[in-house]
């Protein structure tokens, strides 16, 4: 199986603070992948750095793509996005005065690239280009549920829609690989279900490689294929839901205390 992120003994230091310890972790093409750990175990830190939010202190993260391995270390979010990977954000970050269609269409456009003198001149391949846009905007919001609130502002819409928004925005850039950040937080259990099935949906109809940081244990359980468990900063275990569900370290780190096997 093709290795599409290669992560090479990061660190991440924050003053006195080191946030994450010497992590090392490989992410293959085409899987669902967890990042699970108590509150404060580095994993926002960690995602923030795979995704040019925040570089790492020391290290090394490579990114596989079409055209071969690119060295993302150091590079902006921005650069990271170009090179299709997409994330979401553990507090919503929506347009929240645009319409849900209007969100997608800002995160689509990006795909399509018009010469200044078509813009102004509005020659065909700028309608041709602007309609092909829209259409895939629809297609989107067909596959997301979400056609009956397409013209509704996002902001005025229930808290679990909003975060569908905010996935169907990321899948909108067609990312090779996708972060979500605590996708299912706040979302009641019926809700939580539903995303599951919607992930496993996104990753299969569209191939995209899916890494998650999520709290709720059943979603990740039934969802994820291989798990790696943070604490403190560090990587203390990693393996399938099963192996993960036996682990005493994994044990001791959400129960506390000295838990033996």
């Amino acid at each position: 199986m093709t290795k599409q992120l290669v992560v090479e003994h990061v660190n991440k230091v924050f003053g006195g603070l080191k946030a994450v310890a010497d992590v090392s972790l490989t992410i293959d093409q085409g899987s669902l992948i967890a990042l699970i750990g108590p509150n404060g175990a580095g994993k926002t830190t960690l995602f923030n750095m795979l995704t040019g939010e925040s570089g790492p202190t020391t290290g090394k993260i490579t990114l596989n793509t079409a055209t071969g391995a690119v060295d993302i270390t150091k590079k902006k979010a921005f650069q990271v996005a170009k090179l299709g990977v997409a994330r979401t954000f553990q507090n919503i970050r929506l347009f929240g005065a645009m319409s849900v269609k209007e969100n997608v269409l800002v995160a689509r456009t990006h795909l399509y690239h018009e010469s200044f003198l078509g813009t102004v001149l509005r020659l065909p391949q700028f309608y041709q280009k602007e309609q092909a846009v829209g259409m895939a905007a629809d297609e989107l919001l067909t596959f997301f549920e979400l056609n009956d609130v397409a013209d509704e502002p996002t902001a005025s819409l229930p808290y679990g829609t909003q975060r569908r928004v905010e996935i169907v925005r990321a899948v909108a850039t067609k990312p090779q690989l996708l972060f979500l950040d605590e996708p299912a937080a706040g979302m009641n259990p019926e809700e939580t279900a539903d995303l599951s099935r919607l992930i496993a949906r996104v990753r299969e109809h569209f191939g995209i490689t899916v890494v998650l940081i999520e709290h709720d244990m059943s979603l990740v359980m039934n969802l994820a294929e291989y798990i790696y468990v943070l604490d403190h900063g560090a990587m203390i275990a990693e393996g399938t839901p099963q192996a993960i569900q036996r682990d005493p370290r994994v044990i001791s780190a959400y129960l506390g205390g000295d838990v033996h096997a």
